[in-house]
């Protein structure tokens, strides 16, 4: 028996958790010394705020993605940053004429996270 998330709300807030699992791993690292770097701002409101933008949107990615595995969900807010990463670095990519299997996209996000 699997459990599986069928309001919209579950899956924005497994999708939330996961980004949330980002940034406290992140605040964990600087606070033990393995990394280095501006990662803490200055401004606390301004970190709560772009913090909490940022858990906001991977409630939306999580909720447009409508998959029902709390597992997916919360691999989709963990990898979002990635995601994120990839499209500023490189662009959007141009629309093609076919679409990938939803299979090939769960593989990529798993990869990415991994």
């Amino acid at each position: 028996m699997s459990l599986q998330l069928h309001s919209w709300w579950q899956k924005a807030l497994a999708g939330m958790v996961g980004a949330l699992a980002n940034e406290i791993l992140r605040l964990y690292l600087v606070a033990v010394g393995q990394q280095h770097g501006p990662f803490i701002p200055t401004d606390a409101s301004g970190y709560a705020i772009s913090t909490a933008l940022y858990v906001g949107l991977a409630g939306a990615v999580t909720f447009l993605w409508d998959d029902p595995n709390p597992i997916k969900c919360f691999a989709i807010g963990v990898g979002l940053p990635r995601i994120i990463q990839s499209i500023t670095q490189t662009g959007v990519p141009p629309k093609t004429s076919s679409m990938p299997s939803i299979e090939a996209l769960w593989t990529s996000l798993s990869n990415i996270v991994a």
